[in-house]
């Protein structure tokens, strides 16, 4: 079972890890283990590796964990009759055999003392030979274990991906015909005969029959459960789907009912609404609505100067601006005063100047952005707050419960299904994440200030105010660069009449003010930016059984 999770989760890994540079390409077509236990207690082992190389290489690798109460040694390597360099850093071996575009076969052969471990009644060796932490793929993998003398009488169990490969050999041998082996899964045996073969002193006076056959049995027991749970799944499969689907349409069709529902609803009451949308949220949080749900620069902008319209903040120069008072209607007002007059500038006052110097200092560039992101944050929160979405928690709960399938026709390994089962949860995934329909009341605030900007003709009789708000919203989503008018380009703040009582809502005043704030702030994000992408260019034992464990690899 443990073979498939990595299929499962392959392209996940591949996708978000990144993957180190490869020295070597190769395979490991063939692998046979070949123990012979020894009347003393000792284990002789002999490996044999066959690689097949893509390419120049140096040599394998064979990392070796012993058990505790056990120790590995005498490790030798061999080409045919070629004794090969071995050398040890740690508990991995390094043989040297260079090469290149060659299949090799390497010998490798050691001792485990005291392998064997002697109980009452039996003696086993019982070792993992490839732990969760190798990282090679193996193919025909093949691990014999000899008793000492022929003998009948052996208990043989084979574990994770051993499990049920054991076959008795007429001389009392145990073969555990594994075959392929995915990096990381494990591959475990145990053999057990009559502790008379031994002349090992036993380490402990229980004895291990009953519970080497109660282990066989209930593995056998769980194997079959899975079995039934296999064929269940399998049965179901077609009408889950089936219930699935027809959820699915269903859905379909009420979020395109209550579509038509909520446009035709709109439409209604846009017949009675003024011609300017009410100021049912904040600028900035009509801003992130209707801009994709995205804070600009310009959006920035836009919320400073909405702060003077609104009264909080006041224009004493042609360069400060200084606050009035901070009882704003939203946290994110209040965040963004605090950011500006505190943090950049100080003293309740702001220069246009205090933004280059702030920004300048390569020390301040991450509070910069933390204020700026914490700015943004307290916006998406109001815009949280008005229901402007439909929920879409009954697609996402459909799209949880078939990824769930799918996981489950994986383990059990119904493919087909769990292709299927991917591709239909896929769907439904995008269109849950995708597609994000309006309420009634989002929908209105669209609906209007998408007419509002296509009707410039019939602005006349609004008021400075609504005429305010309507320039802030054009600067703040794009649809006016106010870089380009020409009262920024031909005028300058000192000509303007700060003193006059209406200065706060003269239009001229406001894009000067705009162009300016734009510039400012556009300078110190490409400032940032710059220095961001200057500093990204600088520059145990074995998890098997008792301790043992190992893995093979090359370089």
């Amino acid at each position: 079972m443990k073979k498939i999770l990595p299929i499962l989760f392959a392209a996940v890994i591949i996708l978000v890890l990144p993957l180190p540079a490869l020295a070597v390409e190769y395979s490991i077509p063939k692998t046979i283990i070949d123990t012979e236990l020894q009347e003393n207690g000792d284990v002789r082992v002999e490996e044999k590796h066959t690689y097949a190389f893509n390419g120049e290489f140096n040599g394998i690798t064979r990392t070796l964990h012993a058990k505790t109460g056990t120790k590995i040694t005498n490790v030798q390597a061999y080409e045919k009759e070629q004794k090969l360099k071995v050398e040890r850093e740690d508990q991995t071996y390094k043989i040297y055999r260079s090469g290149k575009d060659e299949t090799i076969t390497v010998t490798l052969t050691y001792l485990i003392e005291d392998g064997v471990e002697v109980y009452a009644d039996r003696a086993q060796f019982y070792w993992t030979f490839f732990d969760e932490n190798h990282e090679s793929d193996h193919g025909g993998l093949i691990i014999t274990i000899s008793p000492p003398a022929p003998e009948n009488d052996v208990l043989a169990l084979g574990y994770e991906e051993a499990y049920t490969t054991e076959q008795l050999r007429e001389d009392g041998a145990v073969q555990f015909n594994v075959g392929e082996i995915l990096e990381r899964e494990e591959a475990t045996v145990r053999a057990a005969y009559p502790a008379s073969l031994f002349s090992a002193e036993p380490i402990s006076d229980k004895e291990i029959s009953g519970e080497i056959q109660s282990e066989k049995d209930s593995l056998a027991a769980e194997a079959a459960a899975e079995e039934q749970r296999r064929n269940t799944l399998y049965r179901i499969t077609p009408y889950a789907l089936a219930l699935f689907v027809t959820a699915g349409l269903l859905l379909a069709g009420y979020a395109f009912s209550r579509y038509r529902s909520n446009q035709s609803e709109v439409n209604r009451q846009l017949n009675s609404f003024s011609f300017i949308p009410e100021e049912e949220m904040s600028l900035p949080a009509t801003l992130y609505f209707q801009n994709h749900r995205s804070l600009t620069i310009r959006s920035l902008t836009a919320a400073i100067l909405d702060l003077v319209r609104k009264g909080y903040v006041e224009q004493k120069s042609d360069q400060e601006f200084l606050i009035i008072h901070r009882n704003t209607d939203y946290e994110h007002e209040r965040i963004l005063l605090s950011w500006l007059f505190d943090e950049v500038g100080g003293n309740g006052t702001f220069h246009f100047e205090d933004i280059q110097s702030y920004t300048a200092d390569k020390s301040n560039h991450e509070q910069y952005q933390k204020d700026f992101n914490l700015w943004k944050k307290a916006v998406k929160q109001e815009v949280k707050t008005h229901n402007l979405y439909e929920s879409m928690n009954k697609w996402r709960g459909l799209t949880a419960l078939i990824g769930t399938l799918a996981i489950l026709f994986g383990i059990y390994q119904l493919f087909p299904w769990m292709i299927l089962y991917i591709v239909f949860g896929a769907l439904l995934l995008v269109t849950a994440f995708a597609y994000r329909p309006h309420t009634i009341k989002g929908k209105k605030i669209q609906v209007q200030w998408k007419k509002l900007l296509q009707t410039e003709s019939d602005r006349g009789s609004l008021t400075d105010d609504e005429q305010l708000r309507i320039f802030l919203y054009e600067i703040g989503t794009g649809h006016r660069k106010v870089e380009n008018e020409p009262e920024v380009r031909n005028h300058s703040l000192s000509s303007i009449d700060i003193g006059t009582p209406t200065a706060h809502h003269d239009m001229m005043l406001f894009i000067i003010l705009a162009g300016s704030l734009q510039s400012s702030f556009s300078e110190a994000d490409q400032t940032i930016s710059a220095a961001a992408a200057a500093s990204a260019n600088a520059g145990g034992g074995g998890a098997g059984v008792g301790g043992s464990g190992g893995g093979s690899g090359a370089f």
